[in-house]
Parts: C-alpha cells; structure tokens; sequence
C-alpha cells in the first residue's frame, strides 16, 4: 500500500492553529496501522471512522474521488488553519489504491442549534464567513446542516468546527469539478446570503438566521487574515505542499489573490453602505 504524507509550512497569520501532533510521525505511518472502528456516519462520500491503535484517537477516513480531489480538501482545511478558523487538520493520501483524507474526529461536537444559537455565536458565524467566501466552500453549512458543527461547552472561535470540506476551492462535495463557476470573483459573498442564487442551508445559515451582511464590522478581522495570506505567498507553498504541481500552485495563487481583493471591495462597500 503506497501512501503520501506531507509537512504543512508553519502559518505567518497570527492566531493560526499549529499542526495536530497526531501527525508527528508522518500522515503515511497513520494511515498504515489506522483500524477500522465504526461506520462512516453521513456525509456524500464513503469512508470509515479509524482508530489509530499508538495514540487512541479516532480518525474520519473519507473517500476522494481523485487524488486532486483529495488534495484540494487538504489545501481547503489547510487554508482554513491558517486563517484561525477552527478545522480538522486534515490530510491524504492513498488506502488500497485509492485515495483518501483523513483527519482526527471531532471530539464532543455535534449539530449546531442555529434557530437558538446566542447573539455571540451569531457574530461568530459572520466573523468567519470571509474565509468560507475566499474559499468558495459551497457544502460549508451541509445539505441536511451537518458540515459547521457546534460544541455549547466550547469557548471563543472554538464553538464551532468546520468539517467535510470537500466542496471548497475547485471542487464540488462529490468530487466534479467546479469548472468556470470557481473563478477569480469572490460571487459566494452574495450566493450565500441572497435567496435563490445558492445551497438553501447557506442562505438559511448566513442570509437569515446571521444575517451576516448586517454584522460587517465583524468581517474585518478575517478580511484581514485573508489579504495577509495572499500578501506572502502561502497559498502557492501550502498547494505545493498539497501536492499540487508547480503550475496549478501558481494559477490557484493568482485566483485566491484574485478573489481577496475581490471579496475586501465587497465588504468595503457593504460597511459603507
């Protein structure tokens, strides 16, 4: 069984989550001994939970259904990180011949309660919704809301976790490419939060329920962290690092740079309105 283990850089935006030190021996040597533990609960791919038998931890093992589509779930989580949002530090490589992601399970998270949810959590929704436009993650809320879970005991950015990213950047969640539709213009800005134009859990998540558009100010700080990324080139290493190939690293750099500066003149224009 081949299997591919990669290093992500360390974060230049403050704030950002470090590696999780189940990978400390390398994403391949997990992936080897990792035994089944249960059934893969939901979601649109298959897969299983693990359970690595050195650490004790669960892992999700999912199915990709390219190596390029696992590695743009990878580059997504990644991206996620950096930017301090809370996310599996997810990797990939290759199960049996065919690819996979896997990453640690989350641990006391469940369905978030997003008609009861705090005013707090509610800006907390808005302070992230730059990154999940950046990074055009249509399946960011789920089909039946399964994708932002939610922990009531948790604090700070830490009550919600992102999961089952595999429908950001240039794939849909089961793996077609996303073509023209992912281009350099940040459109998620509006698809997500005008009824219509997206996924009815987005709209229903940040159109209604958040309202994200009338929490701006609570943007600014993502913007921010998002504008830093394509300001030092991390997007064109952690793609590499990936597994992306120079020329797709390159192309994927300039249109997340692209879409920055895109989705800060959105922004800019809605906290002026």
């Amino acid at each position: 069984m081949h299997t591919r283990s990669h290093h992500r850089p360390p974060s230049p935006v403050r704030g950002a989550m470090g590696d999780d030190p189940i990978w400390r021996e390398g994403a391949d040597v997990v992936l080897a001994r990792t035994e089944f533990y249960a059934e893969k609960p939901g979601g649109s791919m298959g897969g299983f939970v693990g359970i690595d038998p050195v650490s004790g931890r669960r892992l999700l093992v999912k199915d990709a259904v390219s190596e390029r589509h696992a590695a743009c779930e990878t580059l997504a989580n990644a991206l996620y990180r950096a930017l301090g949002v809370n996310c599996p530090d997810v990797r990939w490589g290759v199960l049996d011949g065919s690819p996979v992601t896997l990453g640690p399970w989350a641990e006391g998270y469940g369905h978030a309660p997003f008609d009861s949810l705090a005013e707090s959590d509610l800006n907390l929704i808005a302070a992230f919704f730059p990154a999940d436009v950046w990074l055009a993650n249509w399946d960011t809320i789920g089909l039946v809301y399964d994708n932002l879970l939610f922990d009531p005991n948790a604090r700070g950015s830490k009550r919600f976790l992102h999961i089952d990213t595999g429908g950001a950047l240039l794939f849909r969640a089961q793996g077609q490419p996303k073509g023209a539709a992912f281009g350099g213009l940040a459109s998620e800005y509006e698809t997500f939060t005008v009824p219509g134009k997206g996924s009815k859990s987005a709209y229903r998540v940040f159109g209604e329920i958040a309202d994200v558009r009338n929490r701006v100010a609570k943007m600014l700080p993502m913007a921010k962290n998002v504008l830093t990324l394509v300001g030092v080139d991390y997007v064109r290493r952690c793609a590499r690092w990936a597994g992306f190939d120079a020329a797709e690293s390159d192309a994927l750099d300039e249109l997340m740079s692209q879409r920055a500066a895109d989705l800060a003149d959105r922004i800019e224009f809605d906290l002026h309105q």
